[in-house]
């Protein structure tokens, strides 16, 4: 995932660790271990970084901090986020079916948007940040209008 400003990615990955990336010369600035694997990871603000754990977790990474919070939420691992980075919210989708919007400003305190029958395996917002679409693996797609 590019962060805000476009100056880093940053990766996921299965052994459970959390990379910046410098994109001038590949090297890393700096990595984390996880507890568990690493699915998706998300810039929300400018340097907290969102990363979807296997676990079911959210792990909330702050730049200048390195421990990370977790955040509870979902009930099986945590495969797709996308930022909302002007509302400092971003989305998560699971294994567990859900699809949930969290907010910086109510830590660990998510608002369920959908709960599907099969695990979710497609996440995106719209260029607006006005919109989600998802959808599961049995193919059932969902477009929902997100409040400001």
């Amino acid at each position: 995932a590019w962060s805000g400003d476009d100056t880093t990615l940053y990766s996921a990955g299965a052994d459970g660790q959390v990379r910046a990336i410098s994109p001038a010369d590949a090297s890393a600035t700096w990595t984390l271990n996880l507890p568990a694997p690493v699915h998706s990871v998300c810039d929300v603000d400018l340097g907290t970084i969102a990363a979807g754990l296997a676990d079911g977790r959210i792990a909330i990474i702050f730049a200048h901090d390195k421990e990370p919070l977790y955040w509870e939420g979902h009930t099986a691992a945590v495969t797709k986020l996308a930022a909302m980075p002007a509302s400092r919210r971003f989305l998560s989708a699971g294994e567990d079916g859900r699809v949930l919007l969290w907010s910086l400003e109510t830590p660990g305190k998510p608002v369920v948007l959908a709960a599907l029958g099969s695990p979710i395996r497609a996440l995106a917002l719209s260029a607006d940040r006005a919109r989600v679409a998802f959808a599961d693996r049995d193919g059932h797609l969902e477009v929902w209008r997100l409040n400001p």
